[in-house]
């Protein structure tokens, strides 16, 4: 890592660090949604699972800016997290100085953390770039692959279909160019593509299936294609890449998947008004496994996966969490708490900090009411370094 400055390491590694607390606090939103939204549409929790992503997005490059601001010695904008900027990690430093003598104070085991981590953000980052170029590396030769089987041991479907596809896709509402293709190579219907959609077919599926499951086949593939759901899935992709290490977002990630698919299949089923005859397409692909084709819109996942579909198509029911979940989510639950509440309690002893502390308490009182707010204090105890 010779070619970045210690500045910028120093500011990537703490970006990373607090995407772990940061992806935390979303799970445990992530969690209530998936439990209060059970009973809603499948388009609603995708877009409330896509909302709680693209803040998670925000929130890093939020967190970034903040880091490289004060690795520069630059002021942040009133504007931007004032309630943070109140509470400076200077001062949180002094508090632990005050309170030194009167035995090992949480603050005190954080300044140690913190430490450790301004003198091995180096190592940190340096494992972290590696992880990640190998990852990324996997993602383009996935690419490559996908390119590569639009065209290779590929042929042209019977005119039948060629029309039928044409029919499906105005009946969808998808006015773009649709290719249809059978593949030697595909074990299930998937669509590969972004700017030129391409439905890759395995050889067989429109002699073995009925008509009628056929079109409910490609109506799903084509709610993918209208949805735009290959770019948003290469996105998650490569945010999974960068935040490999971090369970939460991606945990997130799979339920987004989850719902995707889910909203594809609603589409398929309000077009085609045959619940069954979906039902029935979708358990004729059961023994088929896709390995090594996650960058591609899949018809059917893994077996466990198709299973969940099954049942919420036939119960009408949504996915809800399951007992590891909730009890993961319990347990993050409890150690926000828990860190809140000694945050709280400890006190500097010093009357100077205390003064200090005190004004720098009524400035901010008005966004400690909200949860986050109170997430961020915890952030800057975080955020001290030297750079």
């Amino acid at each position: 890592m010779n070619l970045l400055s210690d500045k910028i390491i120093k500011v990537i590694c703490w970006t990373l660090l607090h995407s772990l607390w940061q992806g935390l606090l979303l799970a445990l939103l992530t969690g209530l949604v998936m439990v209060l939204s059970k009973k809603s549409s499948s388009a609603i929790r995708y877009n409330l699972l896509i909302g709680i992503f693209l803040f998670f997005l925000t929130i890093t490059g939020l967190t970034f800016y903040v880091q490289w601001n004060q690795a520069s010695g630059v002021a942040m904008h009133p504007s931007v997290l004032h309630s943070v900027v109140a509470v400076t990690s200077t001062e949180w430093q002094k508090a632990v100085d005050n309170n030194a003598g009167t035995g090992i104070s949480f603050r005190q085991y954080v300044s140690g953390f913190m430490n450790y981590f301004n003198e091995h953000a180096s190592l940190v980052v340096t494992i972290w770039f590696i992880v990640f170029i190998a990852k990324l590396v996997k993602i383009i030769s996935g690419l490559a692959q996908m390119q590569r089987i639009k065209h290779y041991r590929t042929s042209t479907v019977p005119e039948f279909w060629k029309n039928r596809i044409l029919e499906l896709a105005k009946r969808i509402r998808v006015s773009r160019e649709i290719r249809m293709l059978e593949s030697a190579i595909v074990k299930v219907p998937m669509v590969v593509g972004f700017l030129k959609p391409t439905i890759l077919i395995p050889i067989g599926l429109l002699t073995n299936l009925s008509p009628a499951e056929v079109e409910s086949i490609l109506l799903h593939e084509l709610a993918h294609i209208r949805r735009r759901d290959y770019f948003f899935n290469l996105l998650q992709c490569f945010v999974d890449v960068v935040f490999f290490f971090n369970p939460a977002i991606l945990w997130i990630s799979s339920l987004i998947r989850n719902e995707r698919e889910n909203c594809c299949d609603d589409i398929a089923i309000s077009e085609s008004k045959n619940k069954k005859q979906f039902v029935q397409a979708l358990v004729s692909f059961h023994q088929y496994n896709l390995q090594g084709m996650s960058y591609a819109m899949p018809f059917a996942g893994r077996k466990s996966k198709l299973l969940h579909r099954v049942k919420r198509i036939v119960n009408n029911n949504n996915q809800t969490l399951n007992y590891s979940e909730k009890a993961v989510l319990l347990v993050c639950l409890v150690v926000f708490s828990v860190a809140f509440t000694t945050i709280r309690q400890e006190r500097p002893a010093s009357s100077n900090t205390a003064g200090r502390m005190a004004l720098q308490h009524n400035e901010i009182q008005k966004p400690l009411r909200s949860a986050y707010s109170r997430v961020l204090i915890l952030s800057m105890l975080l955020n001290h370094r030297t750079v």
